[in-house]
């Protein structure tokens, strides 16, 4: 094998585990999402400033 072999594979490589670390970011941000908002839903949404007294 010469090294263009090797530097096909190595590429491939890591094509495959930057989309593993892009996916398993984006999993934990979605289990973070759903966290916060059973937090929310726990305690009762936060009351918002009203800006405007009616």
């Amino acid at each position: 094998m010469d090294g263009s072999v090797w530097l096909g594979i190595g590429r491939w490589l890591v094509v495959g585990a930057g989309l593993a670390g892009a996916g398993y970011g984006l999993f934990v941000s979605v289990r973070w999402v759903a966290g916060l908002v059973e937090t929310w839903k726990g305690r009762g949404m936060p009351k918002w400033p009203r800006w405007r007294k009616r």
